[in-house]
């Protein structure tokens, strides 16, 4: 059961982490069209 609830907090820092990457390179990279890159 310990392992599941270190699975859960990895699972969620890494979404974390990857929604604090999004808006860094949104900060750092301003695009006209943002979400073309999503579309793909």
């Amino acid at each position: 059961q310990l392992n599941d609830v270190h699975q859960e907090i990895s699972n969620r820092a890494q979404k974390q982490l990857q929604d604090f990457v999004k808006q860094n390179s949104k900060i750092k990279q301003p695009n006209p069209e943002p979400d073309q890159s999503l579309k793909h």
